[in-house]
């Protein structure tokens, strides 16, 4: 029973760390742009959520014990991602947004990476490990 209770686990965790949030909201532009990484992240293989609200974004990004998140700095994801990383420091937080010397600065001093917008994870260059 140990063993087999040792292999789910780890199958769990397997299935965790492809996991994929994306927090950023179900409003204006934010509704293309989830839309669009969506697909992006869906075809590489990664299990994506799309939460509606930042509220749901906060409990699906809280359940991972690894994997990838992506939050808005314009609608607290700073905040967001210094508690995440707190609770959750093995997962990996995509800040978007920042484009200020000090915005990328405040992203790096809590363990996110900045981006000015979604089309850095477009790019073929940046790549996530699942």
């Amino acid at each position: 029973m140990g063993v087999d209770t040792q292999a789910r686990t780890r199958t769990e965790l397997a299935q965790q760390a492809s996991r994929l949030v994306l927090g950023l909201g179900r409003s204006g532009p934010a509704v293309l742009q989830a839309a669009t990484l969506t697909e992006h992240f869906e075809r590489m293989g990664w299990n994506v959520t799309a939460p509606q609200d930042e509220i749901e974004a906060d409990r699906e990004s809280h359940k991972l014990a690894e994997g990838f998140v992506v939050l808005q700095l314009e609608q607290g994801g700073l905040l967001s991602a210094a508690k995440l990383k707190l609770t959750r420091p093995n997962v990996c937080i995509v800040l978007l947004g920042c484009r200020s010397p000090e915005q990328i600065r405040d992203a790096e001093f809590i363990g996110a990476i900045p981006m000015r917008d979604a089309s850095g994870l477009l790019d073929p260059a940046f790549t996530l490990k699942a």
